[in-house]
């Protein structure tokens, strides 16, 4: 079989397409050289339709991006994963409009009630995903592939921050994967959804040690870290969701001492040995749960911040076991 270059894949551009194609590569060339070209190749016999990838290594592992050549005009595509959605979600605002739409257009969720063809047919996408964003929930794509077409060189600011953004968001969550039995193991570990009425909850009362709520307090840190969890007050053990937090892992220290928690709602779900499961699937569960009870997630204000409220995390230990309460307001 023939092999073939990225010379050989830039040949085939129109001048539009190889101004854009030369930019990027020289961004991606400065943000981390272990990505290259590579698996390129004519896709029909006239040669008229290209692919080319760039991976850390041949035909193996997620490709940062792919780009398209068809009689002439560049494409790219970018495989989104839950933190990469999550991230362009928050900073949508920094991209043009017409990039934003055409993203959004295709990261959405737009199956009101049953599922997409490529996900779900005609019954509820069990891998939908929610992001609690602008104080409104957002239903997307379990595995967005975006495409932006006919390239040019005004589109390269768009193009480079979004690269940009995937590379920052390459790794998969081994614990997030969803494929078969995602929604079965979902129920299994988080159980019925229940509702609970609290009253205002005072944070100082309870106040202990990170080692009294996990047996190994170093990885709920871990934990935290990865899914933006941050510390509410001095109560040991309770975390709120940072679902506006824009960087993954982004610093979690700081004073956070409120008197107490607003009297709410909530719905719950408790999960046993809750640092071997991701919580994006406790959230997403509790989401798509009150979703089909026609329930609505509201929000609380921080006590001490102001900032928005949409979860909270209660770890303790019971029965010589790790355990995790998660907490969603509800109207």
């Amino acid at each position: 079989m023939q092999s073939y270059t990225d010379d050989d894949f830039f040949a085939v551009l129109n001048p539009a397409g190889q101004v854009v194609l030369a930019a990027l590569n020289g961004h991606i060339c400065a943000a981390d050289p272990i990505f290259m070209p590579c698996d390129i190749r004519p896709k029909n016999r006239e040669a008229k339709e290209w692919t080319l990838h760039y991976r850390k290594r041949p035909k193996t592992g997620k490709a940062l991006c792919t780009f398209y050549a068809t009689e002439g005009a560049l494409s790219v595509r970018v495989a989104f994963l839950t933190s990469m959605t999550h991230e362009f979600l928050l900073r949508q605002h920094e991209f043009s409009d017409s990039a934003k739409r055409a993203v959004l257009g295709q990261v959405v969720c737009s199956a009101a009630g049953t599922g997409c063809r490529s996900y779900g047919g005609t019954t509820v996408c069990p891998w939908r995903q929610h992001f609690w964003v602008g104080g409104r929930l957002v239903k997307t794509c379990p595995y967005p592939w975006v495409t932006l077409e006919s390239l040019d060189e005004n589109m390269l600011p768009d193009l480079e921050r979004l690269i940009t953004l995937q590379l920052r968001n390459m790794t998969q969550d081994k614990m997030d994967s969803k494929g078969s039995g995602y929604a079965e193991g979902n129920q299994q570990r988080c159980g019925d959804i229940q509702t609970t009425v609290l009253p205002e909850t005072p944070l100082a009362a309870d106040a202990s040690r990170t080692g009294d709520h996990i047996a190994k307090p170093a990885r709920l840190t871990r934990y935290a870290k990865w899914y933006n969890l941050l510390p509410l007050g001095e109560n040991g053990g309770l975390w709120f969701y940072r679902s506006d937090a824009a960087v993954r892992g982004e610093d979690t220290t700081g004073t956070r001492t409120p008197a107490a928690i607003p009297a709410a709602t909530y719905a719950t779900v408790t999960v046993a040995d809750p640092v071997t499961f991701s919580f994006h699937r406790v959230w997403n569960y509790l989401c798509t749960g009150l979703d089909g009870q026609h329930k609505t997630i509201k929000t609380i204000p921080h006590p001490g911040t102001g900032e928005s409220i949409s979860c909270l995390a209660k770890f303790y230990r019971k029965d010589g076991k790790d355990c995790m309460t998660v907490m969603i307001p509800i109207a």
